[in-house]
């Protein structure tokens, strides 16, 4: 079920229904709340929509999953450039 609403968040997040992403890849965590891939994406999409504070907590958390994964320097690295206080523009 999990993998169904992680399809459908990225469906919607690039035709830009950016809250049913959100609402998707929630309940897909709520599912999943082990699989870093899932959390790193609601991340994403809280980033998105401006809920800095729950992106980086969700990227944190993805990162205390798998430490070891593949894009675990890439992760560090998302964390290091999205501080807090950044405001995402379309300028």
């Amino acid at each position: 079920m999990a993998g169904s609403s992680t399809v459908w968040a990225g469906v919607n997040y690039r035709q830009g229904n950016i809250a049913e992403a959100v609402n998707l890849l929630e309940r897909a965590v709520g599912l999943e709340p082990e699989d870093p891939t899932i959390t790193e994406h609601l991340g994403d999409v809280y980033w998105a929509v401006g809920r800095r504070i729950e992106a980086h907590y969700q990227w944190r958390r993805a990162l205390t999953l798998n430490p070891a994964a593949d894009g675990a320097v890439k992760l560090e690295a998302k964390i290091k450039s999205h501080p807090f206080g950044t405001v995402a523009s379309g300028k």
